[in-house]
């Protein structure tokens, strides 16, 4: 079983600043993804950020 966060830890993991692992991001195509690593002020702190392009049309 996952243990779950405290809403102070949530927060926390929300609010700290997070430094891309990745020089350079395109951004995708209309209807595709990306993703990539991002680290947090400390090693154990390490995030996906995936990046989601929609399609909606103006």
């Amino acid at each position: 079983m996952s243990e779950k966060l405290t809403q102070e830890e949530a927060d926390e993991l929300l609010n700290m600043l997070k430094y891309s692992l990745t020089n350079e991001i395109t951004f995708p195509e209309k209807g595709n993804s990306i993703e990539f690593d991002a680290k947090g002020s400390t090693a154990k702190d390490v995030f996906t950020i995936r990046i989601y392009r929609g399609r909606i049309n103006n």
